[in-house]
């Protein structure tokens, strides 16, 4: 079920559509459709900077000062944006303005090719360690790789913010946002200019890395520039954790300026998390009749030979484990329906790449429970600050009936207890995963947001959308 909110003028939330009357619109807003839709020109393509040119909008004092380069090589640019332009109407920020204006202004860079990410790897680095949220498939010795396979000529958009110093030169300013985005030309096959945050068949997190202190003032940027530059109606942001602060950030977003979201999609997956005992953990898990089949199983399967569970240590050996990793996997019901990554070259590559790179930083675990040394079932994680993602489980089907997924999983849990770096352990997996769910009691909530960039057809798609299908499909029907 579609969720929505949307602030008065005085904070109180209230349910979206309560102003679904047209007369209740700016009076602009009731301009024919087609010259809202038509925008600057073909979209994905970023014009020069310019003024925002509806007639309903007026300036507005700006919270700070932003520009847009288009230079991936630069971080400095003699052009600045204009002016945050919006519906006074629609904003309740007197208390803010006195703050924010103190505040440093920030700086938008626009890069189109993973070629020239360079300059910006080791501020993205930084930010990504210090962010407010962790996501480790946004970090660069990640996505680079991912930039480099998995694209499939997607024309994607990475948008870095960066705040500047004073009397910064190029390469001192700091970066506080980073949103990777593909463009969307008609959202949910509607008249809809969207920007939304880029997932690759491998990603299982579009979080946005956003800067602490910054991150009102970066998401406010990042949504000025989706409309203004870019020409967009609507952001999604698309499988982003929905019960942590970037949660809180958009609801605060909506209560501060009264801007219009819709939750399009929720649901929860399997998490672990540190804090008892193993023992006492499984205990708490998992029933007593459990338990004991799961140790029958062990046993049985030890009964074939020396059962060992073991985690890549040494890099002379990381290529040799990543082979029988990809071998394993390709042996299985993934390969049957072509969804494993030995059978596909780029992402074989994509795989290689990224193992490499995050065993280099110590942010990559591969684990293996070997039974007469060949592998009965392993897992690739990768790791980000206090947690880390349990990004493929592979397992040889010839010894089902022992479940060697549940047992390598034990062994994994195991492991976790033991790690005190780790707090948390993101399984990855599908909502109603059988074994994960059972062995993995917390969960964590994903959803995905569609925030208006201010715009009045964002705002009347974002009202419309709860109420289902009849009102999408008239909409649908108009032809600009």
């Amino acid at each position: 079920m579609a969720l929505s909110w949307k602030a008065n003028s005085g904070g109180d939330m209230k349910p979206a559509g309560a102003e679904t009357d047209p007369s209740m619109l700016p009076n602009q807003s009731r301009l024919a459709l087609s010259s809202a839709v038509d925008g600057p020109g073909p979209f994905g393509q970023i014009p020069e900077v310019q003024a925002c040119g509806l007639a309903n909008e007026t300036e507005y004092p700006a919270l700070f000062a932003a520009e847009v380069v288009r230079d991936a090589f630069r971080i400095a640019t003699d052009r600045a944006l204009e002016l945050v332009h919006v519906d006074p109407s629609r904003h309740d920020r007197a208390r803010n303005l006195d703050g924010l204006a103190r505040t440093r202004p920030l700086k938008i860079v626009v890069v189109e090719n993973e070629s020239e990410l360079g300059s910006h790897v080791r501020a993205w680095q930084d930010l990504a360690d210090h962010a407010m949220e962790a996501n480790v498939f946004y970090e660069p010795w990640l996505l680079r790789p991912a930039l480099r396979t998995l694209t499939r000529d997607q024309p994607l958009r990475l948008v870095f913010i960066y705040e500047q110093e004073p009397l910064a030169t190029a390469g001192v300013s700091r970066l506080c946002g980073f949103f990777p985005l593909e463009p969307v030309s008609r959202y949910q096959n509607l008249p809809i200019r969207a920007w939304r945050m880029w997932k690759h068949v491998h990603c299982f997190l579009c979080t946005p890395l956003l800067r602490r202190d910054r991150a009102r003032d970066t998401l406010a940027a990042l949504l000025q520039w989706a409309r203004a530059s870019a020409g967009a109606h609507v952001v999604d942001f698309s499988s982003v954790r929905g019960d942590g602060p970037f949660h809180d950030l958009l609801r605060e977003h909506a209560e501060e300026t009264g801007a219009w979201q819709c939750v399009t999609n929720r649901y929860a997956r399997a998490l672990w998390k540190q804090g008892r005992k193993f023992e006492d953990y499984l205990q708490n898990t998992l029933s007593t009749g459990v338990r004991k089949e799961y140790r029958r199983q062990r046993r049985r399967l030890a009964e074939l030979g020396s059962l060992e569970f073991r985690t890549l240590q040494n890099h002379a050996d990381l290529d040799d484990w990543l082979d029988t990793f990809l071998d394993l996997e390709a042996s299985g019901w993934k390969a049957r329906e072509g969804t494993a990554l030995g059978i596909n070259a780029s992402e074989r590559a994509y795989v290689r790449e990224a193992a490499r790179e995050g065993f280099a930083r110590r942010q990559m675990v591969l684990q293996g429970l070997f039974l007469d040394g060949r592998a009965a079932a392993m897992l690739l994680s990768f790791l980000s600050g206090s947690g880390g993602f349990a990004f493929k489980i592979a397992y040889d089907e010839n010894l089902a009936k022992f479940s060697p997924g549940v047992q390598i999983m034990l062994d994994v849990m195991g492991y976790l207890h033991s790690n005190s770096r780790l707090a948390w352990m993101d399984s990855c997996a599908e909502p109603d995963h059988p074994m994960i769910n059972r062995l993995w009691k917390d969960h964590k909530i994903i959803e995905s947001v569609l925030c208006s960039t201010g715009h009045w057809l964002g705002d009347l798609a974002i009202m419309v959308y709860p109420a289902g299908r009849p009102l999408l499909q008239i909409i649908r029907g108009f032809r600009p």
